[in-house]
């Protein structure tokens, strides 16, 4: 198999043979001297896979080349990872806004370089394979509706064929998208031996390019090296979504961390719609906390973490905005006051129970209306 290749681009020969060193053993290695070098040597076939670009440099500086780059068809795809000894938010910014993927400070560190480069080359592979994708399955939607139902059934074997069985709680989903092929995704997986990760995301837009947002949502989660951390999850995952969706495209996520034996649940969120704590022997009532900027739209963006205690018999709701925003005729929407009531009448019941009767009761304030957004619901109760 033919290794990927990397243009190295510094003004210094010593960091570009230490670079080389680092890198040379896992991938094919092209080196660039000057900003000019590092533009012919980046449009020579074949292509590179990922670029590594000093900022400083003579004549031509890193934010100018990169600025070229992405003005080339042909070469804009090309992620650029920034490297420079400035350490400040300004330049980081500046590097992300020039169209860089991600920004490494010198001195270089050895395991640092290796996890970044080998995430980044894998997230390209992807990339261009979701892309080829999304072109044959756009060609699908607009031509055969028998394809277009394919895209759907594609999509949906993303989501998990059956939840697992998670000791100490009751788990329950239900997914129904607008059209055949929808932005909603959700998961529930194993996280370092008993604990389990649950996500929900909802991409805007439907249809395919919707649909492969959420396959590269699918694929970055699967990835990421950082599961055990809910804040540290949803960074990677806003860093590596930024710059690879379309200006109009961003990603809502809800991420957090069950501890079965001891009711603990720790998560964040991106942007998502808050979700509702039914106790036991209360009201039902949304959980605020601090929700930070959905995926894709600030690579800098900062995420926090909430804890929150699973005692038995409560449910935790997770859903997405169809349930909300579910509308009749004259407007009125099913709304988050509706969903607190309604969740809160139901509280005794089994998950599964719980998640029908909830979806039953949108339908029924639709009056008819057809379904305007996707709709997800993960119910997760403490037996």
């Amino acid at each position: 198999m033919e290794r990927s290749r990397i243009l190295l681009v510094d003004d210094t020969p010593e960091n570009l043979e230490l670079l080389a060193e680092i890198l040379g053993e896992s991938y094919a290695t092209i080196s660039a001297g000057n900003g000019e070098a590092a533009l012919v040597a980046a449009s020579t076939q074949p292509l590179p896979d990922l670029i590594l670009l000093d900022i400083n440099m003579p004549d031509m500086d890193g934010y100018e080349v990169c600025r070229r780059l992405k003005e080339d068809p042909l070469l804009r795809e090309i992620p650029v990872i920034f490297l420079s000894g400035l350490d400040a938010t300004q330049d980081k910014v500046k590097a992300f806004k020039a169209g860089g993927v991600d920004y490494i400070t010198k001195p270089f560190q050895f395991d640092e370089m290796q996890a970044r480069v080998t995430t980044h080359v894998r997230l390209r592979q992807f990339q261009s394979e979701l892309e080829q994708k999304g072109r044959e399955l756009q060609d699908a939607y607009d031509r055969l509706d028998r394809e277009f139902r394919c895209v759907g059934e594609v999509q949906k074997s993303l989501l998990p064929d059956r939840l697992p069985d998670v000791p100490g709680f009751d788990l329950a989903s239900y997914y129904c998208p607008a059209r055949r092929a929808g932005g909603d995704y959700f998961d529930v997986l194993p996280v370092n031996g008993k604990r389990w990760g649950i996500f929900v995301a909802d991409v805007t837009g439907h249809g395919p390019p919707a649909a492969i947002v959420t396959a590269m949502t699918h694929v970055m989660l699967h990835l990421a090296p950082c599961k055990d951390h809910p804040d540290k999850l949803l960074s990677f995952l806003n860093r590596t979504l930024y710059g690879r969706t379309q200006e109009d495209q961003f990603v809502t996520a809800f991420y957090g961390i069950l501890d079965p034996d001891s009711g603990e649940f720790i998560f964040s969120s991106a942007g998502h719609t808050p979700p509702l704590l039914c106790k036991k022997t209360e009201n039902s009532r949304a959980v605020c906390f601090d929700a930070g900027l959905p995926l894709g739209i600030n690579p800098l963006e900062e995420y926090t973490t909430t804890r929150q205690i699973l005692a038995t018999g409560d449910i935790f709701l997770l859903y997405t905005d169809g349930i909300t925003e579910a509308a009749r005729n004259d407007g009125e929407m099913f709304g988050l006051e509706r969903l607190m009531t309604v969740s809160g009448a139901q509280r005794n019941l089994s998950a599964g129970q719980f998640c029908e009767r909830l979806c039953q009761n949108v339908d029924q304030f639709r009056r008819g209306v057809e379904q305007g957004d996707d709709v997800t619901v993960l119910v997760l109760k403490a037996k």
